[in-house]
């Protein structure tokens, strides 16, 4: 009789190259929603942006969401996803529940497996309440000034997700490319 260590140790393992290849496949299949769905909202407020009279006015607040979305990613990163939720006895203190049933698993799952290819990036629907709300908000000034900043805020979460993607699968010689990977490799083991 052939116990279970023998027939465990008759099955060839995976080299971690073939793994990250395949966790790859399933991280780009979650982006790819993501990136159609929200490049296609930044690209069609461009549009309107540059048609709107002001073009240069609205190019330069879609510019300027790319400093805003690195402000808010710094802050939620490591106030939010980083920060201990402790759970509340009180029934009253919802966000605190919210906080702890949401946010701590969402993040922590990716820092126990930084290379599982379903927990490296978010969803679309995972940004769907922040981008909505703060997209209709931004309807309330005119089409060059706040949606414009808000299509350069999701264009930069999208170019953001995609380096994220990339410094967990690929090598590149790039040696600015390879500081950002020792820095978020850091970031995961530290």
């Amino acid at each position: 009789m052939v116990t279970e260590q023998a027939q465990l140790e008759t099955v060839p393992r995976k080299s971690f190259r073939v793994y990250k290849r395949e966790q790859a496949a399933i991280s780009r299949h979650t982006l790819y929603p993501v990136t159609a769905m929200y490049t296609l909202y930044s690209v069609t407020m461009l549009v309107v942006g540059f048609r709107s009279g002001r073009p240069l006015t609205a190019f330069a607040f879609f510019l300027g969401g790319v400093p805003v979305w690195t402000l808010f990613e710094y802050l939620s990163h490591r106030y939010v996803l980083h920060g201990h939720f402790k759970r509340s006895k009180h029934k009253y203190k919802v966000y605190k529940t919210l906080a702890n049933k949401y946010f701590d698993p969402l993040h922590w799952e990716h820092h126990e497996r930084p290379f599982d290819g379903k927990h490296i990036n978010g969803e679309w629907k995972d940004m769907l309440p922040v981008f909505g709300i703060s997209i209709l908000l931004s309807f309330l000034l005119p089409a060059y000034s706040a949606p414009m900043l808000m299509a350069g805020v999701v264009a930069s979460y999208i170019l953001e997700e995609w380096v994220h993607h990339s410094v967990h699968y690929y090598n590149f010689r790039n040696p600015y490319f390879r500081y950002i990977r020792k820095h978020h490799i850091y970031h995961h083991t530290s």
